[in-house]
């Protein structure tokens, strides 16, 4: 006679569905509807593009306070390891427009070292740190991209 006996254990899954939408045409709505905005690139390239306060408004589609992003830049390790720096910045309005509410600046700093098993672009480094740095309920989300 034999007799065996079998355990059940239950486990619970969560899951949860959201819609991704990638645009890759630098179409003005998308960046003025976007709640949040993540600047991506090398440190180096990154305090380069910080300095040209003439093209904020091009960029993000309105001016944050220049030494907000400098101090956010400052606060990554300079570029020796992967990176982000996040903060709520205030949109100005013109005339009669309807107060935004804050936006979500995220600088993110990849790697300034590029070792011989990395893209250029660390592409996989990238994706992970855009990732960590949305917030689920982020909106629209405008990702900029600097390269070299």
């Amino acid at each position: 006679s034999s007799s065996s006996s079998s355990s059940s254990s239950s486990s619970s899954f969560r899951l949860s569905a959201m819609t991704t939408s990638l645009s890759f045409d630098p179409k003005f709505d998308i960046r003025d509807k976007a709640t949040s905005t993540i600047l991506i690139g090398r440190h180096t390239t990154l305090e380069t593009v910080i300095e040209q306060t003439d093209a904020y408004v091009t960029l993000f589609g309105f001016r944050p306070h220049p030494e907000i992003l400098s101090s956010m830049h400052a606060s990554l390790n300079g570029g020796s390891n992967a990176a982000s720096s996040t903060s709520h910045v205030l949109v100005p309005t013109v005339g009669p427009a309807a107060p935004r509410p804050p936006h979500r600046m995220s600088l993110v700093s990849l790697k300034n070292k590029v070792t011989r098993n990395n893209h250029p672009l660390s592409l996989h480094a990238m994706t992970d740190m855009v990732r960590s740095a949305v917030n689920s309920k982020a909106g629209t989300v405008h990702v900029v991209v600097c390269v070299e």
